[in-house]
């Protein structure tokens, strides 16, 4: 499923993960295996992919830099994170201290276009042969695309 994003959205999600970088820099957060000088470009990444996530399920996007309880969305009781990846051939990405119960999305894309690819349970992405550790990040599981659910069963669930 396509998302696409308005010029408007550009700028509210652009800003958005300015303000987030801006924030983990001032806080001393870590940046989760990813290099300091592209911490720029993969915050505003996340905020536009959570920003065309709120576009497919037509929800509010709160453009905050705080998230309770880890999660980016509380939807009908259920805690939603959006994952956000640059390429098409991506996998979900799931960390150590991420919830069990928490449902994560995976959107793949950049700037105004993004596509839904999949999601599962916390539970269900932390299986054995799915942790890895590549090019020597953090040790985190990473679903492949038969292990993801379909828009269809997300839809019906938070809809």
């Amino acid at each position: 499923m396509k998302i696409v994003l308005s010029e408007t959205d550009l700028y509210v999600g652009s800003l958005v993960g300015c303000r987030r970088n801006i924030n983990d820099v001032l806080h001393g957060f870590g940046n989760r295996g990813v290099a300091k000088n592209r911490m720029w470009d993969v915050n505003i990444n996340g905020a536009l992919g959570e920003l065309a996530f709120c576009r497919l399920f037509n929800i509010y996007f709160s453009a905050t830099t705080e998230k309770p309880d880890k999660v980016d969305f509380f939807l009908r009781g259920l805690k939603v994170e959006v994952r956000t990846a640059y390429e098409s051939s991506s996998r979900l990405i799931i960390r150590k201290g991420d919830l069990d119960e928490a449902v994560f999305v995976l959107l793949t894309g950049s700037m105004i276009e993004f596509e839904f690819v999949g999601w599962c349970y916390g539970r269900e992405g932390k299986k054995e042969e799915w942790l890895d550790a590549p090019a020597n990040r953090t040790p985190a599981w990473f679903v492949p695309r038969p292990g993801l659910r379909d828009f269809d069963s997300l839809k019906a669930l938070i809809c």
